[in-house]
């Protein structure tokens, strides 16, 4: 027997179980079978941080990665095949499930799938593929045709691909089609702007561990990319190293010459900026100091103690 629910702005007896062929249930239908989004788009440090993973990206067979070189596509397609494992497992995966085919690699794979007109069995069932920049596809025809093929064959056994955009950003239309659309999910990764900008440089300068102040020396940058703004501060950090062990060999010159610790040199080590004259005027005045607090001291011995009555 159902229960019956009363309405109580009615009066009446409402059934809980709605009809056949009702709007609410037609409507139920439509979003239980409403496709997850196939595009997403970000920053590659969106996709890399704690934020929940694209629901189409992370299950669908074939995902497509395109972004512009340097924008982090190698390390997004890791990201998306993080639990990766073979069909039917019953365990998570782990990076040695993931077959990463780029550069050479991925031109002797191509060769070799030319030369024996198959491919090579681990590649054919590899439970993850990362097929990492092809590149010249709208050169080279037969490429596009035994990739198709392969990428086709992969999805129809549930195998997960990603595709990850060549630095000649060649169209990936016809690669797309060579799946229906909903087996493949496309993954569009672009540089942060604005502040994202200062962040990012930022979070590289507390890695790096110089001074956050650093990061604004790289908002003139033309083109702005991850790898331009690393080079940028890591040649700052080299400059600091180089400026520190300079400043180290002028304290320490001066403490020698002073008959001083050379633990004093520290104490000059962090003027900004960095005079020379300064630098020794501080450490005579150390060392005068200590000098005061040694005449103090004798002073101190000479005097008589006092006398028992």
């Amino acid at each position: 027997m159902q229960d019956d629910q009363r309405d109580p702005g009615v009066g009446g007896v409402l059934s809980t179980t709605a009809q056949p062929g009702s709007p609410a249930v037609a409507k139920r239908r439509r979003r239980r079978h409403r496709m997850e989004p196939a595009f997403v788009s970000g920053t590659s440090s969106e996709f890399l941080g704690k934020r929940p993973l694209p629901r189409a990206a992370r299950s669908r067979p074939l995902v497509f990665v395109l972004g512009p070189p340097g924008v982090g596509k190698s390390a997004v397609a890791l990201r998306l095949l993080g639990n990766c494992r073979s069909p039917g497992g019953d365990g998570a995966g782990s990076a040695h499930d993931v077959l990463h085919l780029s550069g050479t690699q991925l031109h002797d794979a191509l060769t070799n799938q030319a030369r024996r007109r198959s491919w090579r069995d681990d590649i054919r069932h590899a439970p993850c593929l990362i097929l990492d920049g092809p590149c010249y596809l709208h050169r080279r025809p037969a490429v596009v045709r035994v990739l198709r093929d392969l990428l086709r064959l992969r999805a129809q056994d549930g195998l997960r691909t990603m595709v990850c955009e060549g630095v000649d950003r060649s169209p990936m239309t016809e690669l797309m089609d060579a799946v229906d659309s909903e087996d493949r999910a496309v993954v569009a990764l672009r540089f942060p702007v604005g502040r994202g900008r200062r962040r990012y440089a930022v979070r590289v300068c507390q890695d790096l561990e110089i001074d956050s102040r650093h990061a604004a020396l790289t908002d003139d940058l033309d083109p702005w990319t991850y790898g331009a703004v690393i080079d940028r501060l890591m040649a700052v950090r080299e400059g600091l190293r180089k400026e520190r062990r300079r400043r180290r060999r002028h304290a320490v010159r001066v403490c020698d010459r002073l008959r001083i610790s050379r633990n004093f040199a520290d104490r000059v080590m962090g003027l900004e900026p960095y005079d020379r004259d300064h630098a020794t005027q501080i450490l005579v005045d150390v060392r005068d100091d200590l000098a005061r607090k040694r005449r103090r001291r004798r002073r101190r011995g000479r005097e008589p103690g006092p006398t028992s009555g």
